[in-house]
This record gives structure tokens, sequence and C-alpha cells, in this order.
């Protein structure tokens, strides 16, 4: 929403203004044009005088806590199956905004490289473990933005708040790319290319790709999806060859290098801070723009 706004465009965000129904940048930017406009301080007063007017003739009385929880009981099961049912319509609503080009290159790149690693029969667990965040990092930075979505302004004009849309693509992209890689660990166990089992293999990859996911998420939001995952996949090309470079793993730096790369408290804690703050900072972006 931009700083200064129009008196006819104001005019209309009166009455939303007294009622208390905008959101947070757009009252202060009502507010500071109600500062510079008489008229329009003027229409909020009359405003506030028939909201006053309607609270004084509504009824004061309020219903007998029996009555309440009677209608609590009633519209509950009702409640629950009506925001599955806009969960599921939600994801439905965001799978075609999605580029296309996510899910087949996903497939491709990870199927192509354990593949091949199969082939040689050496590797496939490493193999996958190093492409799992990749693959994953490589989508999560084309789920949002004008540069992935033209149709952005229409999206963010819906009662659809940003982080809802968001978060439901996050869901759709990261989740695909998580079955993807539990279905190839999988068949890599299967085959005994993984000696340490299913479950240590899944853990090689899992920290790393949610870290490097959210990495990838927030700096695509910053700086663009294009240098957000240029950077992102720099990142972590940097710390796993320095990683080969070090001989000695009791080096700090070595042993620092290893805890990112790998499953573990911190590496979980960084991604759900970062996946945080970017939803949390979300609307912020939007206003700005």
């Amino acid at each position: 929403m931009t700083l200064f706004l129009e008196h006819s465009e104001a005019a209309d965000l009166l009455a939303a203004y007294v009622a208390g129904t905008l959101t947070e940048a757009e009252r202060k930017v009502v507010a500071a044009h109600i500062g510079v406009c008489p008229s329009c301080e003027q229409s909020v007063a009359q405003w506030a005088a028939v909201r006053d007017a309607v609270r004084v003739a509504a009824p004061t009385s309020a219903p007998h806590p029996q009555v309440l929880e009677r209608i609590h009981k009633l519209i509950a099961p009702a409640s629950a199956s009506l925001q599955l049912g806009f969960v599921w319509q939600l994801l439905l609503a965001q799978l075609p905004l999605v580029r296309r080009q996510i899910w087949a290159a996903s497939a491709l790149v990870m199927g192509l490289g354990v593949a091949v690693a199969l082939t040689f029969e050496r590797g496939s667990g490493t193999v996958l473990a190093l492409l799992a965040p990749i693959v994953a990092a490589a989508g999560i930075g084309f789920i949002y933005g004008p540069d992935n979505d033209p149709p952005l302004e229409l999206v963010l004009a819906t009662p659809t708040s940003p982080r809802l849309v968001l978060l439901t693509r996050l869901s759709l992209v990261f989740g695909y790319n998580l079955l993807l890689a539990l279905l190839l660990s999988a068949l890599v166990t299967v085959l005994g290319q993984a000696p340490a089992g299913l479950l240590q293999l899944v853990w090689r990859w899992l920290g790393p790709m949610l870290l490097l996911s959210a990495i990838s998420l927030a700096l695509s939001l910053r700086f663009g999806s294009a240098p957000g995952v240029a950077a992102a996949l720099s990142l972590w090309a940097v710390s796993v060859g320095l990683l080969n470079q070090i001989d000695q793993p009791n080096v700090p730096a070595a042993q620092a290098l290893t805890l990112l790369g790998s499953t573990n408290l911190l590496t979980l804690l960084l991604a759900m801070v970062i996946g945080t703050a970017v939803v949390i900072w979300l609307p912020h972006q939007e206003c700005l723009a």
C-alpha cells in the first residue's frame, strides 16, 4: 500500500478505519491522511457517532453459559470439517500457480543422480544426501514473488493472506521433494547401497534439506529468486567443498561444517528460526512493495 492516499481513496476506507478492520499498515496511512484533511476528519467523527449509536442500540445481555456451550458443541464438528475443506481447497487452488518446471526438474535431477550412482554401484546414498538439499532449495526459491507469479497482485487482493499463500506453496513444493527423497532413499536401501539403513540415510539429508530450503526462501524473497537460489546453492557447494578439503576432522571448522551438514538440533532450530522470520516479515515486505 502506498504511503499517501488520494482523498477519494481515503474516503472509501474511513468506515473500516472507524470499525477497526483495517490492517496496521492501512490504518497508519489513513490516519496520516486524516491528520491533514479536515473533510475526512469530520467524516470520521460522523462514522464514530454511527458506531456508538449502533453499540448503544445493540442488546447487552449475554446468553446463558449453557446455551453457548450447547451451540459450541453443535458447531464444533462442522467447524473442523470446514477447516479441513478450506485447507484442501487452498492446496488445490495454489497447485496450478506453482511453476510446472519445479515438479519435473526435482524428479529428473534426483532420479538421474541416483540412477548414475546405482549404475556404477558406488555412493548412491552419498549422492542422494548431496542432491536432496540442492533440489529442494532450488524449488523453494521459485515458489513466491512477482518473478514467479504474474497474477500475484490479484492473489494479494483476495482475502487469503500472503502468509497463507506462501505456507501453502511451501507445503506443496517441500512436501513433494520430501516424498521424492524418501522414495529414492527406500530404493537405495533396498538395493543395498545404504549399509547403515534407511533411517540413517534419511537423517543425512533431512536437516540440510530443511536448513538450505529456509535459507533459499529467505534470500529469494529478499533479493529475487535467481540470486537467492544461486547464493544458497553456492553456500552449500562451498561448505561441502571445504569439508572435503579439510584433512583433520577435529579442526573446529570441520566440526562446524559437519554439524551444519547433518541432521541435529542446531540445523532444525536454524531452519525453524529462519522460516518463522520469513513468515513474520512477509506482510511488511508486501506493504513496502
